[in-house]
């Protein structure tokens, strides 16, 4: 039902669901608790607006359905977060699995980087391939203008691309510890890990093509003696070695960084009429 909701009501339970996780920041619980009961309250959430039975969801039924969930201001409170609950429990949790929130931001993320980089492309394009009389000078405002866009382009080109590696790691943590709830695995690992191996192989070979030219200069390859090529193989084989270790090394601390710990997630049970609700939605 994630993905059917209208987009001011999946803003509405986002900012809803980022509120808790603040508070449960405060309150002191760890990442495998603030999101083993965020998503468990977002699946609560969503069951309780399905449970409306509604063709078209507006702002007033979801602002319906968190008033009668506990603030964010209650998960500030160690004394109120949800206990641990049996495994059996967890296993029998009925509900479809859905996209991480996470995969959608980062996925918004690369776009958006993508997009930026674009526009500082195509901009340095238009200048090195202009020829003829000189442009006269532009304006002071369309100067302005340009070096705002160049400068927003800049920002999201390289920000972009960072909160999505961010958020792939995120990700791929939230999903191998949702039990099945969450999906979207392959697009996590490639926002994970496509900076950092772009990252990892781009400067692998600039420290190889340095010291290859601090060796042999800019001779070609037909002007080196025997040994000067052998020097030359093992030089380039050492940097695919490398990059792949590297590269390795970075998976397997992905893999193992967003492995479940500490049990698995926790599932929300509310007080009071939120508890009542879910209890005969379920049934």
């Amino acid at each position: 039902m994630s993905e059917t909701l209208p987009p001011e009501v999946r803003a509405r339970v986002d900012g809803h669901l980022d509120a808790v996780e603040s508070q449960l920041r405060i309150g002191g619980a760890d990442r495998t608790q603030r999101r083993g009961i965020v998503d468990d309250l977002e699946t609560q959430i969503l069951d309780m607006l399905a449970a409306q039975k509604k063709e078209s969801l507006d702002l007033a039924d979801v602002d319906a359905v968190l008033a009668r969930l506990d603030p964010p201001s209650a998960y500030s409170d160690k004394q109120t977060w949800p206990a641990e609950p049996h495994p059996a429990a967890l296993a029998s949790k009925s509900g479809e699995p859905r996209l991480c929130r996470e995969v959608v931001r980062g996925a918004w993320c690369m776009v958006a980087s993508v997009v930026g980089l674009s526009v500082l492309a195509l901009s340095s394009t238009a200048t090195t391939v202009h020829h003829g009389a000189p442009l006269p000078p532009p304006s002071f405002w369309h100067q302005v203008l340009l070096g705002s866009l160049l400068t927003v382009a800049a920002v999201a080109g390289i920000v972009g691309w960072i909160m999505a590696t961010g958020l792939g790691w995120v990700a791929v943590e939230r999903i191998r510890g949702s039990n099945g709830r969450l999906y979207g695995t392959g697009l996590a690992v490639i926002e994970a890990l496509l900076l950092p191996l772009l990252i990892i192989w781009i400067g692998s070979y600039v420290v190889e093509y340095w010291f290859e030219r601090t060796l042999f200069g800019f001779r070609g390859a037909m002007d080196l003696t025997i040994h000067e090529r052998e020097t030359l193989v093992t030089t380039r084989l050492i940097w695919i070695v490398c990059a792949l270790a590297l590269s390795a090394g970075l998976v397997w601390l992905l893999r193992w960084s967003s492995a479940p710990k500490g049990g698995g997630s926790r599932a929300v049970t509310h007080k009071g009429p939120a508890s009542m609700l879910a209890s005969s939605t379920n049934a």
